[in-house]
């Protein structure tokens, strides 16, 4: 399962796979829109909390185990859970084996037991440090910001709410963001950074930014 801006949550022919089914083995899957099963799966890295569905088929009652890699690369995923439909548990995902019994009862596998949900990190609007220089007239005004989070978009906003910069995405070293020199008042400005992650809720940094 890959996270990506280019991507959607139904079958994608420039990115996902089509499950195959193994031979003489239990086969998993996970499902998108429309009850597609796929062994790679890129989908939308926009979201609060995303779902998805795995499918389990051609399994004999038995003893089983889940095991998960690469959480590392979800830098902007704060959570990652398994929810077991069957048992009625929910399991924070980490590199630990989750074990689980399919039996002969028909909601023990299929498409309906395990469905993974992938939360976003709560948003950091303490932790940015935000600062600006004076300009002079004509000129465009620089606001940076360190501290950021991956994943996570900031703009400058005025005192009206407006945006007057575009959206830079956080998780480098200084974000950078300019605004025009139409946009800058003479005299004093304070600056606001509106910062979320794509298809989220976004908020306002404690933090502002004044320059003359």
């Amino acid at each position: 399962i890959i996270f990506t801006d280019d991507a959607t949550n139904g079958f994608d022919d420039a990115y996902d796979a089509l499950k195959i089914s193994n031979e003489g083995l239990f086969n998993i899957s996970s499902v998108v829109d429309g009850g597609v099963d796929l062994a790679i799966n890129y989908l939308s890295n926009s979201f609060c909390s995303e779902s998805v569905d795995l499918n389990l088929q051609d399994t004999p009652p038995g003893s089983y185990s889940l095991s998960f890699t690469g959480l590392e690369s979800l830098a902007d995923i704060g959570t990652v859970k398994l929810n077991d439909a069957f048992t009625g548990t929910t399991t924070v995902v980490s590199s630990q084996i989750i074990s689980f019994q399919i039996t002969t009862d028909v909601n023990s596998f299929g498409a309906d037991r395990f469905t993974l949900i992938f939360e976003r990190s709560a948003l950091d609007l303490d932790g940015p440090a935000i600062s600006a220089e004076d300009v002079c007239a004509g000129e465009d005004a620089v606001i940076l910001i360190s501290g950021t989070q991956s994943g996570v978009s900031y703009t400058a906003v005025n005192s009206a709410g407006e945006s007057i910069s575009s959206p830079a995405e956080g998780g480098v070293e200084t974000v950078s963001l300019i605004i025009a020199d139409s946009a800058v008042n003479v005299g004093d400005n304070e600056v606001s950074i509106l910062a979320g992650f794509a298809g989220c809720t976004s908020a306002i940094l404690s933090s502002s930014a004044d320059f003359v």
